[in-house]
């Protein structure tokens, strides 16, 4: 009878230790699940930023297009000014 009491705490104990374990690995593997949902909030928003950053580089990039083009056409203009002060106009 005494064999069996101890036999019946000892299964009580590892029994109650192996709870105790899964709580932890439970606790943990929350806090990691956190953790990742806090790290992939962070890179969608660094995503987000990212792309506001490359749609103003090629509004930026489109800006400085429009206005190489419009200064080649303002020295195109000039220098057919020039032509026509001395007398000489192209025909093309």
């Amino acid at each position: 009878m005494e064999t069996w009491k101890e036999g019946q705490g000892l299964f009580t104990r590892v029994t109650k230790s192996t709870n105790e374990r899964f709580q932890n690995i439970e606790y943990l593997l929350n806090l990691s699940r956190i953790s990742i949902l806090q790290e992939n909030r962070r890179l969608e928003e660094l995503r987000d930023e990212l792309l506001g950053v490359y749609k103003l580089i090629a509004t930026i990039i489109n800006q400085v297009h429009l206005t190489i083009r419009h200064t080649q056409e303002t020295e195109a203009l000039y220098l057919a000014i020039q032509q026509l002060n001395v007398g000489h106009l192209s025909h093309h």
